[in-house]
């Protein structure tokens, strides 16, 4: 312990040397015998405190350096960021900070699945802007205030729309967090294709019923940052309400989604650090348009028959517009609506 005292002014001096020691493939929380450890961030500011950590070697001072400094900091940790592992973060340093952007559990806990679908689904993905045409409608919603939230707020009804809707809006991350909420009643069968373009990965719900229920979903379709998410099916008579959130096809975006608008009535405390920007941005397209259509006319003759029949069956197990009960898989129920539908 006194030669590392005594070594202590040397290191300092070599301290940008010592750095270079970090990012190798030994773990911060246990000793060893080399300088330096996995974790850049959490090597840098223990080497920070102890020079000698990136020096000499990684010893108990500087496990309980790392203990002290590096809760939540993982990036680079060994594995893959693209399999499962028992520990938090992944080898690829861009990847594992993106990922845990949306998903702290993915940099705290374990590289679960659900992390492995944020890496494949986003490392590499780029900010992109969309363009909002002049005759789109803005919610008019400032993404610090929330009533638009529909279900998710006692006081908040959704934005009543109809068939040739075109509406924008922005996304935030937050308490509670926002999602976007239309109303559309349809009083006779209704072809509705609904497209979604948004700056961050998109989902665009389409729900029926009241809040109270039952509320049933009828189909639930994602789309990656500036791609589209369609929705093209027929829709029987009823109460729906399009819903416009961020999401992957198995998980929630709740997080990293900063609102880029300031609070009048609550201004920014002064002594708490500025929040991050948006990795995405928050801008969204939302088009609604809508034509007469048939229970299982899918060729569009007008008629319910085998040609419609072997459409469905063709598309078994998939999506598309054979899905006629919006469930996002063509099966049994479908079949079941077609067979009921079946022109005399």
């Amino acid at each position: 312990m006194i030669a590392r005292i005594l070594m202590l002014g040397v290191a300092a001096s070599l301290a940008s040397f010592a750095h270079a020691q970090c990012g190798n493939q030994a773990s911060c929380l246990q000793e060893h015998d080399t300088p330096g450890c996995v974790v850049i961030e959490c090597c840098n500011a223990v080497c920070e405190a102890n020079p000698l950590c990136c020096d000499v070697s990684w010893d108990a001072d500087c496990v309980g350096w790392a203990e002290k400094l590096c809760d939540g900091l993982t990036c680079p940790s060994p594995g893959s960021c693209e399999s499962v592992h028992f520990q938090p973060g992944c080898e690829d340093t861009d990847c594992c900070q993106l990922a845990c952007r949306f998903d702290w559990y993915c940099c705290y806990t374990a590289w679960d699945s659900l992390c492995v679908q944020v890496a494949s689904s986003l490392c590499g993905e780029s900010p992109c802007t969309i363009e909002i045409p002049a005759n789109a409608v803005d919610e008019d919603e400032p993404c610090f205030k929330h009533f638009n939230d529909g279900c998710n707020l006692p006081d908040s009804a959704p934005i009543p729309i109809a068939p040739g809707a075109v509406r924008t809006g922005k996304y935030a991350s937050g308490a509670p967090r926002d999602t976007d909420w239309y109303s559309l009643s349809l009083a006779a069968p209704t072809r509705l294709t609904i497209r979604l373009r948004a700056e961050f990965p998109g989902q665009v719900l389409v729900m029926k019923g009241p809040c109270l229920g039952p509320f049933e979903t009828r189909a639930d379709v994602t789309a990656l940052p500036c791609d589209e998410a369609v929705v093209d099916a027929c829709f029987e008579p009823g109460n729906y309400t399009i819903i416009v959130a961020a999401a992957l096809p198995d998980q929630p975006l709740r997080y990293s989604f900063t609102c880029d608008e300031r609070d009048p009535d609550n201004p920014p405390d002064p002594k708490e650090p500025v929040p991050e920007p948006s990795y995405f941005g928050l801008r969204y397209l939302l088009t609604v348009d809508g034509g007469s259509c048939m229970f299982g006319d899918l060729d569009g003759d007008g008629l319910v028959g085998p040609t419609d029949l072997g459409i469905l069956l063709g598309a078994w197990g998939g999506a598309g517009s054979a899905d006629l009960d919006g469930d996002g898989t063509v099966g049994p129920s479908d079949l079941g609506i077609l067979l009921g539908a079946w022109s005399a």
